[in-house]
């Protein structure tokens, strides 16, 4: 069941004080609102996921792409793509499993 709180006294005093009014939504006994724990909205805290999970994505993508474009360059073929996939792969990693224990302090 969610239920929407905001008393008549609560409203009174945020539209004298020029706030906007907000909508608490109670589910058992956490409370989540407009607004995070940390401040931000929800919108921006998507945004920040978004930017973590396409700089990953780049992190996989980019490397690989440049030891391909040395191997052209050079001659080299196959060595600087295996070591930009090997580096790619690490650096997501490393990434990924930092974004996994971040999120998961948050959710406690």
């Amino acid at each position: 069941l969610v239920l929407a709180t905001l008393t008549t006294s609560q409203a009174k005093a945020s539209i004298r004080s020029g706030a906007t009014i907000g909508v608490s939504f109670v589910r058992g006994d956490s409370v989540s609102s407009d607004q995070n724990r940390d401040g931000r909205s929800s919108l921006a805290q998507g945004y920040v996921m978004a930017s973590r999970v396409i700089s990953i994505g780049l992190q996989m993508a980019l490397p690989p792409s440049g030891g391909w474009w040395l191997d052209k360059r050079l001659g080299t073929s196959p060595w600087f793509t295996i070591a930009g996939v090997m580096l790619g792969f690490m650096t997501s990693m490393f990434d990924l499993l930092r974004l996994a224990k971040s999120s998961g302090r948050s959710s406690k």
